[in-house]
């Protein structure tokens, strides 16, 4: 049996995570662990708005950490979509403790690329907390840049999607050694 592994993804909101996890998924065959799923369902579960309700936030926090146990307890290789900036400390711990490997994707993309990104794609709503995902992010990457399997640069966005493939199909070769 070969090792269990997680394909991860590190950058802001709104920089295509989604896209790569999606086409991973099916280049792979490898379910999706979606946390932002996870956060619509409680929204409409609940019948509320916004996420950081105190009861919506405290169901999220409970589904997103069973499933997330159950889906190791399988033993089942796949994808996590959502970034883990904030809780990848956390999550690289529980995915050691579990057997898994991983394989971390960053989306490093630069400031003037996410701002025409965020304005081409009518996606305002981000605009105004830019700056602070992307502090947030370079802080993510002081500590764990050498996490990363592999970055999505501003160069590199059309093709991201066969960047991603490739730099798997790379780590599973040297994961089956």
């Amino acid at each position: 049996m070969t090792k269990p592994y997680v394909i991860a993804f590190a950058g802001v909101p709104g920089s295509s995570k989604s896209i790569v996890a999606y086409y991973l998924s099916i280049a792979f065959s490898l379910p999706i662990f979606s946390t932002d799923n996870i956060r619509y369902e409680v929204k409409e579960d609940l019948l509320v708005g916004d996420i950081n309700d105190p009861d919506a936030l405290k169901e999220y926090y409970y589904r997103r950490q069973k499933r997330f146990q159950d889906i190791l307890k399988s033993k089942q290789s796949f994808i996590q979509d959502g970034s883990v900036d904030r809780r990848w400390q956390e999550i690289k711990v529980q995915l050691t403790a579990a057997g898994y490997a991983y394989c971390l994707i960053d989306m490093e993309l630069s400031r003037d690329f996410m701002l025409n990104l965020y304005i081409k794609t009518d996606r305002k709503w981000a605009i105004e907390e830019l700056d602070a995902y992307l502090a947030q992010h370079t802080t993510f990457m002081r500590k764990y840049s050498g996490d990363v399997t592999v970055k999505i640069t501003d160069k590199l966005f059309k093709e991201r999607d066969s960047v991603a493939e490739a730099a798997v199909r790379k780590f599973q070769a040297n994961i089956l050694k």
